[in-house]
């Protein structure tokens, strides 16, 4: 499978950048896991908007699903044929409920969101296959309900999600080839830590513990030090490890 980076950046993205949000291809789907703020025009450098079979989404968390508002109006109304694909969505148990509440003050329609996609919510508890890529989904710790996923097809990528240490995060990682982590904390803000995100040290002692081959480090700050952040992991974790680049594809 074939990964691409859209989106780095953590609730509030850098000048020029975008929030969490990466594709994630096989031969027979084409999957954005993800969808923040900015990742949108991002990926359509890639593909045709109607190219994406399936989106998939960690938690409800506005860095992580906002520009499948735009998503919805490009699908609705910025094409001529009325016959247009409509990529599935899958959200974390309640998300229907909660996306909802957030496009009620101007949604034109009761199914805003069924409008242009296929709208249903994971069993965490179930794999989910996507043309030949298993998505699993663990819990992890975060202060909102969130799940860490790993996607195989022979090879195991996997992506924390949001999250603070905890075994869920090893079971998510363990023995990947490329370990995708969102290392919220990079600011060493005690606030972040406890709402559940990882210092660059805890992302190499996840990565080291789980016998993680490729770390790549996402969801930093901008106002963080990118340098630094390599180095405090590179401390715990002595394997290959990586920033995440916006645009790098990676082979899985």
């Amino acid at each position: 499978m074939k990964v691409t980076i859209l989106g780095t950046g953590a609730a509030c993205p850098g000048a020029g950048e975008a929030c969490s949000g990466f594709l994630v291809e096989g031969e027979k789907a084409t999957v954005l896991v993800e969808c923040g703020t900015g990742v949108l025009s991002r990926l359509q450098q890639y593909h045709e908007l109607t190219a994406v079979s399936d989106i998939v989404i960690s938690h409800i968390h506005a860095d992580h699903f906002f520009d499948l508002i735009p998503y919805r109006y490009a699908l609705c109304y910025g094409n001529e044929s009325n016959d247009i694909p409509r990529p599935h969505l899958y959200l974390p148990p309640g998300g229907i409920t909660a996306l909802k509440q957030v496009t009620a003050p101007f949604s034109e329609s009761d199914t805003f969101f069924e409008d242009a996609f296929d709208v249903s919510e994971y069993n965490p508890s179930e794999q989910l296959n996507l043309g030949g890529l298993e998505f699993q989904f663990i819990p992890v710790y975060h202060y909102v309900s969130a799940f860490g996923i790993t996607i195989t097809n022979g090879k195991k990528l996997s992506y924390s999600s949001d999250s603070g240490p905890c075994q869920g995060l090893v079971e998510v990682a363990r023995d990947s080839e490329l370990f995708i982590c969102n290392t919220g904390a990079c600011l060493e803000s005690k606030k972040a830590v406890s709402w559940g995100h990882l210092t660059p040290e805890q992302s190499g002692q996840i990565a080291r513990e789980a016998g993680v081959k490729h770390l790549l480090l996402t969801h930093i700050w901008s106002t963080c030090s990118r340098t630094s952040c390599l180095e405090k992991a590179a401390r715990e974790f002595g394997g290959l490890i990586e920033l995440a680049e916006p645009c790098h594809t990676y082979e899985v």
